[in-house]
């Protein structure tokens, strides 16, 4: 691989934020003006962090990661298939194809029960839905998404 000097690569680096100088040829000039930048998220970084870091003491993400858990066996007991391989799971999101539902009828009875997952359509024009827990969420959340489930499964 041959090698590069600065000035090689400085039309490939892009500021994070637009700034007035985006498009300038001259990388200290690109960077050198922020432009309208919010500053609020990068205050609120250390809350955030502290935040989480308090939600992983109490056990409250432990805690989210086994009701992910518990929708998961529950809905592989009703014959959903998960989209990924066991080793590839995060602790508190889970992605299934539904057999035989169509994704109107899967978002009908999703609604319904009142229950926010999201549902999409595969590539192969089958039914996806993803299910994310978080830390207000407990067991009494399963019920409700297996139901919703359950009702769009009888439909097909």
């Amino acid at each position: 691989m041959p090698a590069h000097r600065p000035a090689d690569l400085a039309h490939a680096i892009c500021t994070g934020q637009v700034s007035l100088h985006w498009d300038s040829g001259d990388l200290v000039h690109r960077f050198g003006w922020r432009g309208t930048w919010d500053p609020a998220p990068a205050l609120g970084v250390a809350a955030a962090l502290a935040e989480h870091a308090a939600w992983v003491r109490s056990g409250e993400t432990a805690g989210a990661a086994a009701v992910a858990e518990q929708i998961a066996e529950a809905l592989g007991g009703l014959g959903l298939r998960p989209t990924a391989a066991p080793a590839l799971v995060p602790p508190r999101l889970r992605g299934f194809l539904v057999p035989g539902v169509t994704l109107t009828d899967l978002r009908a009875c999703l609604n319904e029960a009142r229950v926010r997952a999201w549902s999409g359509s595969a590539a192969d024009g089958g039914t996806l839905l993803r299910v994310a827990t978080h830390v207000y969420n407990d067991t009494a959340d399963v019920v409700p998404t297996i139901d919703a489930v359950r009702r769009a499964l009888s439909r097909g």
